[in-house]
C-alpha cells in the first residue's frame, strides 16, 4: 500500500503555508517589479515555523519530509514565486544535510561530521 500524498501531517504544513499565503500575494507584484529580497515574506515564514520544514520535530522543526517540503512550494508558488524561489535555496539545505544525507552510506568520521553540521544549521 502506497502512502497518500497529502497526509495529515504534510496538509498540516501546507495549510500554515495556504494561512501566509494571502499576504505573500499583496507583496509579489511589488517584489518582482522592484527586484527586491522579499525580505517580508521571510519574516512570515520565519514566525510560522516554515523555515524549519524539514528539519526534524527533535530539533525544533516541523519534521516535513521531500514530499510535505514540494507540496507546501507548491503552495507558495500561487502566491508570490520570488519568494518560492528563496525558499527553495533554504529547503535545499536542510533537505541535503537531513533526508538526502541519511540515504548516504557514509563512515563514522563522515557520519560525525554531518552530525556536527546538522546541529549548527538547525540551530539557526
Amino acid at each position: 500500500m502506497t502512502t497518500p500524498l497529502h497526509t495529515p501531517e504534510r496538509q498540516l504544513i501546507i495549510d500554515k503555508m495556504a494561512e501566509i499565503g494571502p499576504m505573500f500575494t499583496k507583496r509579489a507584484e511589488d517584489v518582482d517589479r522592484d527586484a527586491v529580497f522579499p525580505y517580508e515574506n521571510w519574516e512570515d515564514l520565519k514566525a510560522a515555523g516554515l523555515l524549519g520544514i524539514t528539519v526534524p520535530q527533535s530539533a525544533g522543526g516541523l519534521g516535513g519530509d521531500f514530499i510535505a517540503y514540494a507540496l507546501t512550494s507548491e503552495e507558495l508558488g500561487r502566491h508570490c514565486a520570488s519568494t518560492g524561489l528563496t525558499f527553495n535555496m533554504h529547503v535545499a539545505t536542510t533537505l541535503l544535510v537531513g533526508e538526502i544525507a541519511d540515504m548516504l552510506n557514509l563512515d563514522s568520521d563522515d557520519r560525525a561530521m554531518l552530525d556536527a553540521s546538522r546541529q549548527e544549521l538547525w540551530s539557526g
